[in-house]
Formats: structure tokens, C-alpha cells, sequence
């Protein structure tokens, strides 16, 4: 995690880096639902993207989310190929609001950071993913994800439990030690991801690195409900 602990420094001459663990409340009629984050002011929340637009598309940043953020909130997307974070700041309406990133569209399983300027709940809402099967696609290097589908999920039941290679990294944030948790995966015969790593539940709207030492590879992850 050198290069990540070097890459969130950088944030941390602005502000100091926490975030809240996820809180949420999922809730869905007809398939279309929402999940509840829970943000501390001027603190950093590690969140996942995992319901698109109504029929299926991808959502613009500013219709998700963006609108509910107060001006000098702060949003940092990773980007997978280039291995680097890509910041937002809201002005004023009158100045642009987000400007480029207005637009910017978020994906199904995507992780952003988030930073407000003040105490409030934000919903992430749209419809639910009703595919069999959702496509995790990892670069090899740092992926900012979260799980596929709007549900508290042991980790042991996802497709990364097993997927991931060896040697391959899971990395949240705990707004709590301020500080990086990482799962590391061993080989099967020196017990895989160990006792952490099973007792680990991927939430509804959290956010996570997977970390992948060896070459780009997509798994696919099973619907975990009947609709």
C-alpha cells in the first residue's frame, strides 16, 4: 500500500483524512431503491456506486449525488488506467458548481471518495441490478470498488473471495484508526485470506481497493436475491 499511502498524503495537506464507516439503509419497491451514506463534516467517506439510472444506464456524478453535496465539498474518483485520483470541488452555482465533472458518469460497482462540509445523509438511489450476473472488471494495479449489488454481503459469499489471485489486496478505510485495514491473499495452502478475511461483510454503498499483482481479469458476480 505505499503507493496508496503516498497518493492519500497528498489529501492530507488540505485536510485530514477519515471517513465513516458505512451506515446505511437499503430500501427498494419495484426494483428501484436507495442507500443511505452517513457523512461527518470535513471528514473523508469512502463510497460505492451500485444502483444505475432508471433503465439501466449509467448516472451522471451531479444527479447521484452531486447536488446533495454543499459548495467546497470536495470528490475524489480513481482512475484505473492512469493510477491516479482525479479531484472535484463544488464553487458556487453561480460559478460553475462542479463544473467538468457535473457530468461525469459513474458506474455500477465504481468507489469514490467523498468530502463534505458539513454533517448530512446523502442517497445514493436508482434502480436495482436485476442481471443474473454483474461484470467486476480489475485492472492489474489499485481498483476502486464496491460490491456489485445494494446489500450487505459476507465476503466469503462474493466472487472476490475466490477470484482474486495470490497475493492480491483488499484495503478500507477505517474513519476510526484513520487508517488503511488491509486482507491480503495467501496461497490456498498458507491459508488463503485467513481469519479476517472470512469474517469479513462487504456493506451496502462501501467503497474498497482491490489490489491485483498480476495481470487485468474480469470476474463475474452472481445476483444475490430472486426479483
Amino acid at each position: 500500500m505505499k503507493k496508496l499511502s503516498l497518493l492519500l498524503a497528498g489529501l492530507c495537506v488540505a485536510a485530514s483524512v477519515s471517513a465513516q464507516a458505512a451506515n446505511t439503509n437499503v430500501t427498494s419497491v419495484n426494483m428501484v431503491g436507495f442507500v443511505n451514506q452517513n457523512l461527518i463534516a470535513n471528514q473523508f467517506h469512502f463510497s460505492a456506486v451500485q444502483m444505475a439510472t432508471v433503465g439501466g444506464t449509467n448516472q451522471s456524478f451531479d444527479t447521484l449525488i452531486g447536488n446533495q453535496l454543499p459548495g467546497g465539498s470536495v470528490v475524489f474518483f480513481w482512475n484505473s488506467t492512469s493510477q491516479a485520483w482525479a479531484k472535484a470541488t463544488k464553487a458556487a452555482p453561480a460559478k460553475g458548481g462542479w463544473g467538468i465533472y457535473s457530468n461525469r458518469q459513474v458506474s455500477v460497482g465504481e468507489g469514490i471518495f467523498i468530502h463534505s462540509t458539513s454533517n448530512m445523509t446523502v442517497s445514493f438511489a436508482g434502480e436495482v441490478p436485476l442481471a443474473p450476473t454483474s461484470t467486476v472488471s480489475l485492472v492489474a494495479g489499485y481498483n476502486a470498488i464496491g460490491y456489485m449489488y445494494p446489500v450487505d454481503m459476507p465476503f466469503t459469499n462474493s466472487v472476490l473471495f475466490d477470484g482474486l489471485s495470490s497475493g492480491s489486496i483488499l484495503s478500507f478505510w477505517d474513519d476510526t484508526a484513520v487508517a488503511w485495514v488491509k486482507y491480503t491473499k495467501a496461497a490456498p495452502a498458507k491459508g488463503g485470506w485467513g481469519a479476517g478475511g472470512s469474517n469479513l461483510v462487504l456493506r451496502a454503498g462501501q467503497g474498497f481497493f482491490a489490489t491485483k499483482s498480476t495481470i487485468a481479469t474480469n470476474l463475474f458476480e452472481v445476483r444475490p436475491f430472486t426479483p
